[in-house]
C-alpha cells in the first residue's frame, strides 16, 4: 500500500475532529463526506458523490 494513504488518514482525522457540527468534508481524492454527530464519540461519515456537469 502506498505510504501516501497515511498522510491522507492524518489529514482526514484532523478534518474529522473539526467536523462535529455536521460539516461536509472534502477529501484529497475529491470525494465529499457529510459528517454527522450521533452521540458523544459516535460519528457517522457518509460518502456522497457529485455528478460531473
Amino acid at each position: 500500500m502506498p505510504s501516501s494513504g497515511n498522510n491522507e488518514t492524518i489529514l482526514w482525522n484532523a478534518l474529522f475532529e473539526a467536523s462535529w457540527d455536521g460539516m461536509v468534508v472534502l477529501r484529497l481524492d475529491g470525494s465529499l463526506y457529510r459528517v454527522k454527530e450521533l452521540g458523544r464519540n459516535r460519528v457517522e461519515a457518509r460518502a456522497s458523490h457529485q455528478d460531473a456537469q
